[in-house]
């Protein structure tokens, strides 16, 4: 896996806190994936409290930041569309499973859709429904069907 993920332009980490956490990356594990990975940039999300925000930045390396704030700001308006394949990886999702210890799980474009499409049908979503999901977006809930339920059927998101 990380030799496709090497060298990308922008890599998204969680990195929730200092010490262990069953089902998320800790702060030293983000860096040392940031470190194996190379990205031009990377963003650490789904922050705790415990981690103060100043001196947390503080010790962060040239083009790693906590939020991604930097990243919107930085964006070009102009984003050329990446050709992908059903099967190509779409995204990353930790998870701890049945062992307690985070593992990176690989979802295509089939498997995101596999949960999403019968989700909308079986409760009658579309276009014009406005939708609100309570789940973070570093959860498999809150992407699915918080942000890519309401791309898909070109409903509202709130």
């Amino acid at each position: 896996m990380a030799a496709r993920l090497r060298g990308l332009d922008v890599l998204f980490l969680d990195a929730l806190r200092r010490r262990g956490h069953p089902t998320h990356s800790t702060l030293e594990n983000s860096l040392a994936l940031v470190r194996e990975l190379q990205p031009r940039r990377a963003f650490f999300t789904h922050i705790c409290h415990e981690l103060g925000h100043a001196s947390t930045s503080a010790e962060l390396p040239p083009g790693v930041a906590l939020d991604w704030h930097e990243a919107l700001a930085a964006a070009s308006p102009a984003c050329p569309c990446e050709p992908m394949e059903a099967e190509d990886m779409l995204y990353i999702l930790y998870t701890s499973g049945t062992t307690g210890e985070p593992k990176g799980v690989m979802h295509s474009a089939n498997t995101l859709y596999a949960a999403l499409i019968p989700y909308a049908e079986r409760f009658g979503l579309g276009a014009d429904d406005v939708i609100l999901m309570s789940s973070p977006i570093a959860h498999q809930t809150g992407f699915t069907y918080g942000i890519m339920m309401p791309i898909h059927l070109g409903a509202t998101l709130r």
